[in-house]
């Protein structure tokens, strides 16, 4: 997280998109089924 803060630009890198807390388990029910996220997701608190 250190790196990732002390770089922002990295974060359109690394996090291929970002979801509610609400929207998290179906989103990652869907990403274990291979919906073919690239990267990763970030859940918003």
């Amino acid at each position: 997280m250190e790196r990732l803060a002390s770089t922002p630009e990295l974060a359109e890198v690394l996090i291929s998109r970002t979801v509610s807390l609400a929207e998290a388990p179906a989103t990652f029910a869907a990403l274990a089924s291979g919906d073919g996220t690239p990267g990763k997701v970030l859940v918003e608190l």
